[in-house]
């Protein structure tokens, strides 16, 4: 399993959100999860770190559209890189369904082609990125019982959580680092 730490912020759209000081690291993941996805349709600008063994890291822009399924059963995002210069244009369609895995479509603006990208392909890296389709897709939001969470520390009004997989999960990454609006 590669060990690369994903770092990203969580951020609401619709202001901050409060987030008890007692809920326990998986509360707060669920909820901070449970609040993303009250609004049905959104856009949002991101920034992803990712953080190397070597003390690396490299920042991803990205802009992500969100269409959730009000009842839990597909939700769509489209992601369009911005920065840095390289991937700029670069674009990838998730679709996620509740029972079955989810489809993506990789858009390579260079090329103007549109292709699917297959379940296997999980692990690949997007388009040359740093980032993988797994990455990508856990954009809309994770099963939170396929991961198991531990509070790091609370810095001002951010909690940081640890993530790590669950025995039997697949997943490219041994430990993730979620920092989460309070």
């Amino acid at each position: 399993m590669k060990i690369v730490y994903v770092v990203f912020t969580l951020i609401c759209l619709n202001g901050n959100f409060a987030l008890s000081v007692e809920l326990d690291p998986e509360q707060i993941i669920a909820k901070s999860w449970q609040l993303y996805r009250q609004t049905p349709d959104e856009k949002e600008t991101i920034e992803v770190v990712v953080s190397y063994h070597d003390g690396r890291q490299d920042a991803k822009t990205l802009t992500r559209w969100i269409k959730y399924d009000p009842d839990g059963g597909e939700d769509k995002i489209a992601v369009k890189f911005h920065k840095p210069a390289m991937d700029e244009g670069l674009g990838l369609l998730t679709w996620r369904h509740a029972q079955k895995s989810a489809d993506q479509w990789l858009k390579l603006p260079s090329l103007e082609k549109v292709r699917r990208v297959s379940s296997g392909e999980q692990d690949k890296y997007f388009a040359g990125t740093d980032l993988t389709y797994e990455d990508l897709r856990q954009l809309i939001g994770e099963r939170t019982r396929d991961f198991a969470y531990r509070l790091i520390q609370r810095e001002g009004d951010m909690s940081v959580v640890e993530i790590v997989p669950n025995n039997g999960i697949e997943t490219g990454y041994s430990r993730r680092v979620a920092w989460v609006n309070n």
